[in-house]
């Protein structure tokens, strides 16, 4: 069945839009997931209400870009209704625009598993106007008496044709770059989707499709070159190739929308079906991408490295071959800065130490980064979500190298006296504070961070970072002399008060009545010792051995040893010569062991000890009877 080209416009497609929104909003279908399939949606509308609730799906999704299997209505695996209805419909309106028409039905034949997947949401980049007004006209002219289940379904019919042999894979394809008008910048986008519709329009096979957008992404900076070798490019002369370079990659002006366009997780989807599991190198992947793609791709993996402190490893592979991986951070973090100009700063100083070398500690990047993270991720969502389709990243200019005005150090006692930090409650007016649960190593990243904030240099960061880190229990005398401490310098009580919530008395040196022990322990306590010393320690802190018949002290010491807790706990009446004997080898590698009771048990001990010639005194004996 085929509709008459010369059908007239009975409604306005606008009009039956509003109208489908009115059954499905009552029905709770509209903003329902997962989205209801065409079955549900189809007995609550009209023939024409079904073509445009089957068409607008379509659509959509080809203006998001996004890979097959998230096209609304089209490739769900639990909607095939929706995918016949949709081909019959089209089929039957052909003659309205027969090259759309076979490439909608092209696409529905398309399955989200294929290679070809890739090739499709880059072939109707460019072709949204044209589909738009295919899909109008049906709306406008379905004849209100025609049911789409009484439409028959129909094979598409596309001829194909292999490659030739000569140096054009396919002569008959001929394309014009840019349509050959004006000397405007032409997108990398744009040049993609209208060649490989130019190969679809004379037959190119799906696989010959996918290897010439394969090797078009590749092929960076050699694109005209990849286009002679494919299609009749118009004078395909080295002049007309060399201007076609100089427009793809022609700077045009920086400008982020000022709305967002999509969301960040759609670019994700995207990246995530492009990429798979990312077994490419990085500059593979780079070719592989949209720009769009390429900047969030980009910024997400320097983030992931930031999270996972992995900054060193980020750092080995990001430059490689032709792609610079620091620069095009750069060049992003540059346009981007009026979205979030923090998180722009941080991107861009990352960046540069990766070029420049010019931060002694590679592993205290991480720590600057820590107090930015939520700032990093805000700024990639916002760039993801407003960085224009088809501007090129690496197309920048090569921004200027990253400075700012830098803070110098004071000659006072107080390195840094403009940089006030809250450690304790006496400090609660500074504007940067610490929780009271910090550790010590999130009171470093916050303090780095402070200083890198207010403009403090690289090497300076480093010698804080440095001398932190070798502090011992000394930090909070270290604090006091490169910032200002609770916004008042602090005083001797409060530091105090700061070292002993970094480093508590452990809970069994108190119970020994020591100030700290000296490790491993290996202690000897009463048996009804153990019942009061297990709450202070927990797993996988503590391993303590019970009587099992399952197994006997030397298996379960052996299974315990391999999960390497900090301590051993059992009773002395569990011990036997070997069992000893592997005891004092756990203590020997690092493990403390507590031993509860005494007698035969302890004396295995003793004869262990004196077998490897270590001094018994080394035991700890805390048991409230004597031995002797």
């Amino acid at each position: 069945m085929q509709l008459d080209v010369n059908l007239p416009d009975v409604r306005d497609w606008r009009d039956v839009l509003e109208q489908v929104d009115a059954p499905l909003r009552e029905a709770g279908f509209v903003g329902r997931e997962p989205p209801p399939g065409f079955s549900e949606v189809a007995p609550l509308l009209t023939p024409p209400q079904q073509v445009s609730w089957l068409t607008d799906g379509f659509a959509e999704a080809t203006r998001s870009q996004g890979p097959l299997s998230s096209w609304k209505g089209v490739f769900s695996p639990e909607d095939a209704l929706a995918r016949q209805r949709l081909d019959a419909l089209v089929a039957a309106g052909e003659a309205f625009a027969p090259e759309v028409a076979a490439l909608v039905r092209w696409t529905l034949g398309s399955s989200p598993e294929q290679p070809v997947a890739r090739v499709v949401p880059a072939l109707w980049n460019y072709q949204g106007v044209v589909l738009r007004r295919f899909f109008e006209a049906l709306v406008q002219r379905w004849p209100e008496s025609l049911p789409l289940e009484q439409l028959p379904a129909t094979a598409p019919r596309r001829e194909h044709h292999p490659a030739a042999s000569g140096p054009i894979r396919f002569p008959q394809a001929r394309w014009v770059p840019g349509h050959g008008e004006g000397e405007e910048s032409l997108s990398r986008g744009q040049v993609l989707s209208e060649a490989l519709l130019a190969l679809w329009r004379v037959g190119a096979e799906d696989a010959e499709l996918v290897r010439f957008h394969e090797e078009f992404l590749r092929e960076w900076g050699r694109e005209p070159d990849t286009l002679a070798r494919w299609l009749n490019v118009a004078g395909p002369d080295a002049a007309r190739l060399d201007a076609l370079r100089t427009r793809l990659h022609a700077q045009g002006p920086v400008q982020l929308e000022a709305r967002p366009l999509r969301s960040y997780e759609s670019v994700r989807e995207r990246i995530n079906s492009i990429l798979g599991e990312g077994r490419c190198s990085v500059d593979e992947a780079a070719r592989r991408l949209s720009p769009v793609e390429r900047v969030t791709w980009a910024l997400d993996e320097l983030y992931a490295a930031m999270c996972r402190q992995s900054f060193h490893l980020w750092d080995q592979s990001w430059v490689e071959r032709d792609f610079d991986g620091p620069g095009l951070v750069s060049r992003i973090a540059v346009a981007a800065r009026e979205l979030e100009p923090l998180a722009s700063d941080l991107f861009q100083w990352t960046a540069r130490w990766a070029r420049e070398r010019g931060i002694p500690l590679i592993s205290m990047v991480p720590e600057v980064w820590l107090d930015g993270l939520d700032a990093g991720e805000s700024f990639i969502r916002a760039v993801a979500e407003r960085w224009p389709e088809e501007l090129e990243p690496q197309s920048l200019p090569e921004p200027p190298r990253w400075s700012r005005p830098l803070l110098a150090p004071s000659t006072g006692s107080v390195r840094y006296p403009d940089v006030s930090i809250g450690f304790t409650p006496q400090g609660s007016g500074c504007p940067v504070q610490l929780l009271t649960e910090a550790s010590s190593h999130r009171i470093a990243s916050r303090v780095l961070f402070a200083l890198w904030s207010a403009g403090v240099s690289d090497a300076e960061l480093a010698a804080f970072h440095r001398e932190y880190g070798n502090a011992s229990k000394r930090e909070p005398e270290v604090l006091s002399s490169w910032v200002l401490f609770d916004g008042d310098g602090g005083d001797a009580a409060r530091r105090e008060a700061l070292r002993e919530r970094l480093h508590p008395q452990h809970p069994i040196a108190k119970w020994m009545g020591v100030a700290e022990l000296d490790w491993p322990v290996f202690l000897l306590v009463d048996e009804e010792d153990l019942d009061v010393l297990q709450p202070h320690l927990s797993r996988p802190e503590l391993e303590r051995h019970r009587l099992s018949p399952e197994r006997s002290f030397t298996q379960w010491l052996r299974s315990m040893l391999r999960m390497d807790p900090d301590w051993l706990m059992l009773s002395a009446s569990e011990l036997d010569a070997d069992g000893a004997r592997m005891l004092l080898n756990a203590s020997l590698t690092g493990h403390s062991v507590i031993v509860g009771g005494d007698g035969a048990g302890v004396d295995r001990l003793r004869e262990v000890f004196l077998e490897v010639q270590l001094p018994w005194e080394r035991v700890l004996d805390y048991r409230r009877r004597d031995m002797a």
